[in-house]
């Protein structure tokens, strides 16, 4: 939850940035404001970069951080200390991990978040053999 908060004002503060701060449109107008103002490409690099960063985080943190209480008598900061080292040890997996999470999660809202009802659990059963695989037995 405070990573999202973190998230929501970093948005924030891009917008301000790029578009000033007493940039707002109506809801209605807000596309077509965005799509002609000059700095557009600059606001997407930048919001894109900081979004990437902020995702990046939350998977580290929470990649294999949920099985682990299933699992072990651990605290919440040693879930997530154990999911960080997890995904730095074996970075290029977790890259295409949490790549087939981002697919898999898109794919399964085209058909009015229909498709979520099976990818969820999906997604919890390879975080589960992500966990077995990547954690040595203690």
């Amino acid at each position: 939850m405070i990573l999202h908060l973190l998230w929501v004002r970093v948005a924030a503060l891009i917008v301000m940035l790029m578009f000033g701060i007493d940039f707002a449109p109506s809801l209605e107008d807000l596309p077509f404001v965005m799509l002609r103002s000059d700095m557009l490409l600059q606001f997407l690099i930048l919001g894109t970069g900081a979004g990437a960063i902020l995702a990046a985080t939350a998977f580290a943190i929470s990649a294999i951080s949920i099985p682990v209480p299933v699992d072990r008598d651990v605290s919440a900061l040693g879930a997530i200390a154990l999911s960080k080292r997890a995904v730095a040890t074996n970075s290029g997996a977790m890259i295409f991990l949490s790549g087939l999470i981002v697919v898999f999660t898109a794919f399964a809202m085209v058909p009015f978040f229909l498709g979520l009802a099976l990818v969820v659990p999906l997604i919890g059963h390879a975080t589960w053999h992500a966990y077995k695989d990547l954690v040595v037995e203690a």
